[in-house]
């Protein structure tokens, strides 16, 4: 009996391996073929969501300014080609073919991230020089903003007891023609407040506009200065 029992014991240890099951060391065939399934799945959702992803911004314009015309069709050939490809695709498709696939779609826009540090200098060059432009020409700027108030002013007698403000004075440049205006504590324990400018910063057609500043001191409050206001 005892004989017995042991073969029996062996018999059902043997079974356990053999077959994966859930009350031995490995998955089932049922098991394998469920997790591979879903493996399929993901693979073949994450190919079609970058799929129809660069599709929506190619359509949205969102990858214009970062590429010739010739490589933002390159893109659109293989967006094209990865849909016909999805709609025909062979059952026996593996999951290391999606996933290539999906790479595949990737670096056809590779460009755009190569480009993108690039491009972005050159944006802030050309508003740089369109505001220069505007400032050299007011009637540019007129033109383009032709309902534009000059309702912002310098006001000395305005300013705060603590603080003393210079009036704008005209600097020469070779490039620019600037206004300076100096504000100074004049106490110990002084305030800070917001600056009216005489006239409106003159803004370019994406509402981008730079100024110059120069840091005299390093602030520890975070709170945002309102304006016209003393805190």
């Amino acid at each position: 009996m005892l004989g017995n029992c042991s073969l029996d014991q062996n018999r059902l240890s043997a079974h356990r391996v053999s077959g994966f099951g859930s009350s031995g060391f490995g998955l089932s065939t049922f098991e394998r073929n469920e997790k591979a399934k879903m493996e399929h799945a993901l693979a073949l959702n994450s190919l079609e969501s970058a799929v129809y992803d660069y599709t929506a911004k190619l359509e949205e314009d969102s990858f214009s300014g970062f590429g010739t015309e010739e490589e933002l069709q390159l893109v659109r050939q293989k967006l094209k080609e990865m849909k016909d490809w999805l709609e025909d695709m062979p059952n026996e498709t593996s999951v290391e073919e999606l996933k290539q696939k999906r790479r595949e779609v990737v670096e056809s826009s590779s460009f755009i991230k190569k480009s993108s540090p690039i491009r972005k200098l050159k944006n802030r060059k050309r508003q740089k020089e369109e505001l220069e432009n505007e400032l050299s020409n007011p009637g540019n700027a007129e033109q383009k903003n032709p309902g534009l108030t000059l309702e912002n002013i310098w006001n000395s007698n305005a300013c705060h007891p603590h603080l003393t403000l210079s009036e704008p004075v005209q600097l020469s440049d070779s490039k620019l023609s600037k206004s300076l205006l100096v504000v100074k504590h004049n106490k110990k324990k002084s305030k800070c407040s917001s600056v009216f400018a005489v006239h409106p910063i003159p803004k370019t057609s994406a509402g981008i506009f730079y100024y110059e500043v120069t840091i005299l001191g390093e602030a520890t409050d975070s709170t945002e200065m309102p304006y016209n206001k003393w805190h």
